[in-house]
């Protein structure tokens, strides 16, 4: 196999594919990037035996189709890199009987051994399926809305992706670490599947870096969900544990309310987070007749900090601690001018929820107190 073909469009076509790979392969093959003929099309493909995805793209091809060397699988490290170094210029690959890869420019040219891509492992394919119609840009944003608050711990398998539940007029996407919940609803669906499942976090963040593939089918049997967006198609494992019973905590009752500018918030709390304990990252509200106070005191470093803001305000006096990262990021990902908080008591969780957004669109975050320290 023969073809040429621009390095800035191999690379950025390789680096897509690239993010399925694992970070610790079990397999020399799955270090690889599988590359296979198919028409005028050059058809990519890695995997981690959990996630794979494949994209396409057009080449020019100078060798005659049906040769042996038509599928190869190339280890990606070098070849990757390479291509991302040498800017945008033409460049020749081609692979020989015995699955050397060679790449040749201008300037130089590189080789590396291969595999034969027939070894490569295959595709899993759906089994009564069901499919749903979605938008590329709403996924985006459902991921952007969410992900920050999916679960790295592998003790919760559950809670390591995004819930997506399909319901008669609305889609909602869901996400908890334990410390902070995130219910994001997308109305104006009409999906009446009672569709359910988890889709792991690798998964849909490689779904989201495909360049905008407008309205796509997203399908999902037992096991496994598909992606076919425009030239590129993911599939994963579906993560087959139980979400948590999110609905049963979220405080409906929350009578404490404040409203607070976005911008000045995120930035308080985060310049008076750094005098907080690296252990804890404990901030303290205190809440009173339009103002708010936040606080912080570390005493190993013999450092603290306080600011005052003014805000909508006009409930009881409450005192309540949070821990300043979990703040941060809900407010850094919030895109409207004000917030709207409300609390219950200072054991319980408080809500953030924007006060303008879409129509079309309802977000709340709940975030878990910490218990204060006496000394702030």
């Amino acid at each position: 196999m023969t073809f040429s073909i621009s390095s800035a469009k191999l690379s950025k076509a390789l680096e897509l594919v690239r993010g399925a790979i694992g970070s610790k392969p079990s397999q020399a093959i799955l270090e690889c990037i599988k590359m296979r003929r198919d028409g005028d099309e050059l058809v990519l493909t890695a995997t981690d035996l959990d996630i794979s995805l494949q994209h396409r793209i057009e080449v020019t091809f100078t060798s005659e189709p049906g040769g042996l060397t038509d599928c190869v699988a190339v280890p990606a490290g070098r070849f990757v890199d390479t291509c991302k170094s040498l800017g945008d210029m033409p460049i020749v690959f081609s692979v020989d009987s015995h699955f050397t890869a060679s790449m040749a420019t201008d300037q130089g040219q590189y080789s590396w051994m291969g595999h034969d891509g027939q070894n490569f492992p295959q595709l899993p394919k759906l089994k009564e399926e069901t499919t749903v119609t979605f938008t590329h840009q709403l996924l985006q944003r459902a991921f952007r809305m969410t992900g920050f608050a999916a679960s790295t711990d592998p003790v919760r398998p559950a809670m390591q992706g995004i819930l997506f539940e399909f319901r008669p007029q609305e889609v909602r996407a869901v996400t908890s670490d334990g410390h902070r919940l995130v219910k994001y609803t997308m109305k104006g669906f009409r999906h009446d599947t009672g569709l359910s499942v988890i889709v792991p976090m690798k998964a849909l963040t490689l779904a989201t870096r495909v360049d905008d593939a407008g309205m796509f089918p997203l399908s999902v049997d037992e096991n496994h969900v598909y992606f076919a967006l425009g030239k590129t198609r993911i599939f994963s494992n579906l993560i087959n544990h139980k979400f948590p019973k999110y609905e049963a905590v979220i405080p409906l009752d929350n009578n404490r309310v404040a409203e607070i500018n976005r911008q000045l918030l995120y930035d308080v709390v985060r310049r008076v987070g750094m005098y907080s304990s690296a252990a804890s990252s404990q901030i303290r509200f205190k809440l009173a007749d339009d103002r708010l106070e936040v606080r912080a005191q570390d005493l190993e470093r013999a450092s603290k900090a306080v600011e005052t803001i003014e805000c909508d305000y006009k409930s009881d006096p409450i005192m309540i601690g949070f821990n300043s990262v979990y703040l941060e990021d809900v407010l850094k990902i919030l895109d409207t001018e004000n917030v709207k908080m409300s609390f219950g008591s200072p054991n319980r969780a408080g809500l953030v929820e924007p006060i303008s957004t879409f129509e079309d669109e309802h977000l709340v975050v709940l975030v878990m107190p910490v218990m204060l320290n006496t000394y702030i």
